[in-house]
């Protein structure tokens, strides 16, 4: 994870802040979500991540929404139910 101040160069938001997570710290991020939520999945699965736009520079745009996949072989509980 990257912390890091903006204080010289405003970008569209103005100075700030700014946190970067790589992919794997976005996963963990969704599954403690998840579990704090209910949500318990056993098993391999695929996390998509969409934007709300693209901004041509190689920049993704605000994150749009995510859909989880989990693999036939793997188990998803929610508030103790499997779900089929």
């Amino acid at each position: 994870m990257k912390i890091y101040r903006d204080r010289k160069a405003p970008t569209e938001y103005g100075k700030g802040t700014h946190i970067e997570l790589d992919g794997n710290e976005l996963a963990h991020a969704i599954n403690s979500y998840l579990y704090a939520m209910d949500v318990y999945i056993d098993g391999p699965r695929t996390v998509k991540i969409f934007t709300s736009r693209y901004d041509g520079d190689g920049d993704l745009g605000l994150c749009g929404g995510v859909k989880i996949y989990v693999d036939p072989s793997g188990h998803v509980l929610h508030d103790g139910d499997e779900i089929e």
